[in-house]
């Protein structure tokens, strides 16, 4: 199990938010979405998602170790 998380922001020297640069939006953008699209379901929870062979696998008894 894990979480992906990105911010386009980031604190400066004087600790005021500043956005990050276009570049990077982009990319994790692109990286999000492929994430999305390859893990299409969800377990148990909305923060949860799940490949489709994950999906079958847990409907054919596996269990998911922590």
């Amino acid at each position: 199990m894990s979480k992906l998380h990105a911010e386009a922001t980031f604190l400066d020297e004087h600790g005021e938010r500043v956005q990050k640069p276009m570049e990077f939006v982009k990319w994790y953008k692109r990286v999000f979405g492929w994430v999305s699209k390859h893990t299409p379901l969800w377990h148990e929870y909305k923060s949860y998602r799940i490949t489709e062979r994950v999906a079958i696998a847990i409907q054919e008894g596996w269990e998911l170790e922590p």
